[in-house]
């Protein structure tokens, strides 16, 4: 047999290898995202990263429940399927099959992060899709989340005898990149934003690493590490229910506008600016209402715009608003809506005007008064 005879047989083999791990590619008119895969990282006897005080398998599930949740709410016709709904141990190949066998359009796995005690000043949030380590800390990521393999039985037969240690592995497992690269970019790029701009969270940036969650997914799909337990405050922040809601709400953002982008009504503009609801504090207005200046320890009002010059709200989509509320936040000419005594509440609010005329609308939280930061509101009991 000469050369060029191996060299197509292994042409031929090569296809038929990678073909059942790459679903067919839609046309763009035909592109619908109608299901989408949530997975809660690590689970049962797989506690994931352990902070001082919480469980990253714990945090994850209840994130993810959110993010769920948040999507139905806001797309009912979307199918919203969980890897777990639950503290039960799933083995990560059978992660990608539940999203393969029902079909989905996405697939979004959620995680905390952790790092040496030394370096526990270390923050932020990180998304990945699958590729090559193109960074050392990129594989030492995915390395610590693959590990997950060793709680299965027969782990070393069904990987074909992939070692969570060895960066070979780790090399082969990046062969396993689906077609929808583009797609998972385009999500996760829009998660990095969102949680940027309305949670205000630090970001790391969005890398490429090869972890086994995601290697046979035949969809666009992506991990999100919501924030390190290995940092003290920050482990607070993802351990806190207001943490929680304002984390999944940003993920919950960014799927509406993969959503709307790959559907063709429009195309996502992430580099917009909005304004940072961690930043910006100042004295409320004598025109609030009553609620927001009474001893409650936080109300919540939902944002509908900010200007650096007066906007005309006595026409279009203002006409619909109650309650409007306008006040001056350094240089900017703010409007609001509300209030709202409670979160879950506020987050309903939120999504409404989403929908209804002001797709920039964010939360903001007031106590005594007084617009208060985020991490302040955090704080408070």
């Amino acid at each position: 047999m000469n050369r060029s005879t191996v060299l197509a047989a292994c042409i031929c083999l090569l296809f038929f290898w990678v073909i059942p791990f790459s679903a067919p590619a839609q046309s763009e008119k035909e592109a619908r995202v109608r299901t989408v895969v949530i997975d809660a990282g690590h689970g049962g006897r797989d506690p994931g990263c352990v902070g001082l005080d919480f469980k990253e398998k714990d945090i994850a599930l209840s994130i993810a429940l959110k993010v769920g949740q948040g999507i139905q709410r806001l797309f009912p016709n979307v199918k919203v399927i969980y890897t777990r709904s639950e503290d039960v141990f799933v083995e990560l190949d059978r992660r990608a099959e539940i999203a393969n066998e029902n079909g989905a359009d996405l697939f979004l796995s959620i995680h905390c992060n952790a790092i040496a005690h030394h370096k526990n000043s270390v923050s932020g949030t990180e998304t990945f899709v699958m590729g090559n380590h193109v960074l050392e800390e990129n594989l030492e990521v995915a390395k610590r989340e693959n590990e997950a393999v060793l709680f299965e039985d027969g782990y070393v037969k069904k990987y074909d005898g992939y070692n969570p240690e060895s960066p070979a592995g780790h090399i082969l497992l990046s062969m396993f990149q689906n077609a929808n690269i583009e797609k998972s970019l385009i999500f996760a790029t829009l998660v990095d934003e969102c949680l940027k701009k309305r949670a205000g969270r630090p970001s790391r940036g969005v890398m490429q690493a090869g972890f086994v969650v995601l290697r046979k997914t035949t969809m666009p799909s992506a991990l999100i590490e919501v924030g390190y337990l290995s940092n003290p405050t920050e482990e607070k922040y993802l351990g806190s229910e207001a943490g929680q809601i304002q984390l999944a709400a940003s993920i919950v953002e960014a799927f509406r506008q993969y959503k709307t982008a790959i559907e063709g009504r429009s195309a996502p503009n992430i580099d917009r600016p909005a304004p940072s609801p961690t930043t910006q504090q100042t004295t409320a207005p004598s025109n609030l209402p009553v609620a927001a200046q009474s001893t409650d320890p936080i109300v919540w009002y939902v944002q509908l715009a900010s200007s650096e010059i007066p906007l005309s709200i006595r026409e279009g989509v203002w006409l619909n608003v109650p309650k409007l509320i306008s006040e001056k936040v350094e240089k900017h000419h703010v409007y609001l809506t509300g209030p709202h005594e409670k979160y879950e509440s506020a987050l309903d609010g939120q999504e409404y005007w989403q929908r209804n005329g002001f797709p920039d609308a964010l939360l903001v939280p007031y106590s005594n008064g007084r617009r208060i930061s985020w991490e302040e509101a955090n704080r408070k009991p």
